[in-house]
């Protein structure tokens, strides 16, 4: 099954200049948001298979997110359901959640050194649509 982003909300970026442990100054990028994901064909039928069946990827640019260095730079996705559909008989039994969280950064033809954060996941929710907060932060140092 395809699945396809069917609407983005991205909450304010945060920004904070910290110290490490050997005082070199980091910035700290923290991407954040909500993300509708819905197979990219609605069916009549409502169709649900057992909960081992596998979830289909789908990734996407991380929405307001801007160039970032590449060099020594760091990213870490997470992205959790926001939404779960409830239906008490147990025969219909379906998985349903996110696995498989990972983040790259892609760099850019324009500006060869900078990258934006593509985020990617396993969605696990047969015909039905899942909300996905999703959060990436990068930690790079400060240009000097």
């Amino acid at each position: 099954m395809q699945y396809a982003l069917q609407n983005a909300a991205p909450q304010p970026t945060l920004q904070h200049n910290v110290t490490d442990l050997e005082g070199q100054p980091l910035r700290i990028i923290v991407f954040s948001g909500v993300v509708t994901v819905a197979p990219a064909q609605q069916r009549g039928i409502v169709v649900r298979t057992t909960p081992e069946q596998p979830g289909a990827p789908i990734g996407f640019y991380v929405p307001e997110a801007f160039a970032v260095p590449l060099e020594a730079t760091t990213a870490v996705a997470e992205a959790t359901p926001t939404q779960v559909v409830v239906d008490g008989r147990t025969q219909m039994a379906t998985a349903y959640g996110v696995s498989d969280v990972a983040v790259r950064l892609v760099e850019a033809e324009q500006t060869p050194g900078k990258g934006w954060p593509y985020l990617s996941f396993t969605c696990h929710s047969q015909d039905l649509a899942l909300g996905v907060h999703y959060r990436v932060t990068i930690q790079h140092p400060v240009p000097a």
